[in-house]
């Protein structure tokens, strides 16, 4: 069994960490976060505050954290010789950041799988497949209606902001609007959480409405949508088309992901990677080989 230890425990960390509990050749050594764990939950994991705190170190470390913290976690954990896996989605960062961890982790002579949620991740292998399939067609991705969870954390970060939840809406042809409903801090301008929340680079492209409210106790949903579209046309004029489409509930699927990328890492010759550098096959357990 293999050793695994959840850093950070929202939505995404938690849904990670019973993924990891309920596979057949990982176990969760420890979760590291700040403040203290719900009562009843993951009895008799080790909760620290720090990586030196656990009896061992882990074989591999999930981060369940906003993009935004991820890069630094993932040099700290990979200077330690802990391999990483993370759901970094500030997707025009990629590159650099595939960059950055993969110089850290061939010093150190392990693997960092980076991006590895659902989008990008999952929908990035489908890309890839669709492009394969069709290499002279265009693509087109719709996302929504559903939840943010990358947006709505991000927002959260923002000064001024007590909570944040961020609804993304497709209008087609790849581009979306997004709706971020805002509860401000008492005594905090309006103006100055909009300029805030304007500022951070998950707000860069799309439309955006900034809705302040009192209270986001209505919202329960946490579900999203997304579908791809891979188009070609013919030399005789006809077209034919790929559709792939999903309704997922974000955290448990991006947990379930993380998952795999725990145990592919420890797979992988040293460097980063992104999901769709990955065989799939090193997503699965030991054994797995009906699909073979």
């Amino acid at each position: 069994m293999k050793k695994i230890l959840i850093v950070g425990l929202g939505n995404v960390g938690a849904a990670a960490a019973k993924a990891v509990q309920s596979a057949p050749d990982l176990e969760v050594c420890g979760i590291l976060r700040r403040g203290a764990v719900p009562a009843g939950e993951f009895p008799g994991v080790p909760i620290v505050r720090d990586v030196a705190e656990l009896p061992e170190p882990p074989d591999a470390a999930i981060l369940c954290l906003p993009s935004e913290y991820s890069p630094d976690c993932a040099v700290r954990f990979l200077s330690l010789g802990i391999p990483t896996a993370d759901s970094f989605d500030l997707h025009d960062r990629i590159p650099e950041v595939k960059e950055r961890l993969g110089r850290i982790a061939k010093e150190k002579s392990v693997a960092a799988l980076t991006a590895a949620g659902w989008d990008p991740g999952l929908d990035s292998v489908v890309r890839v497949l669709m492009e394969a399939s069709f290499p002279k067609g265009e693509t087109v991705t719709d996302f929504g209606p559903g939840i943010s969870m990358g947006h709505s954390a991000a927002a959260r970060n923002c000064a001024g902001v007590k909570d944040a939840l961020c609804f993304t809406l497709p209008l087609g042809q790849g581009r979306h609007r997004r709706v971020l409903y805002v509860v401000p801090e008492e005594g905090c301008p309006q103006d100055e959480i909009r300029a805030a929340i304007l500022r951070s680079p998950y707000f860069e492209h799309g439309e955006l409405d900034i809705l302040f409210d009192e209270s986001l106790g209505r919202f329960r949903r946490r579900d999203h949508r997304v579908k791809i579209t891979r188009t070609e046309t013919l030399a005789d004029g006809s077209t034919q088309i790929l559709n792939y489409r999903m309704s997922i509930e974000n955290p448990i699927l991006t947990g379930n992901l993380l998952c795999c990328a725990a145990r592919a890492v420890l797979k992988l010759s040293p460097g980063c990677y992104t999901l769709d550098e990955v065989p799939p096959r090193l997503l699965l357990p030991e054994g797995a080989t009906p699909l073979i």
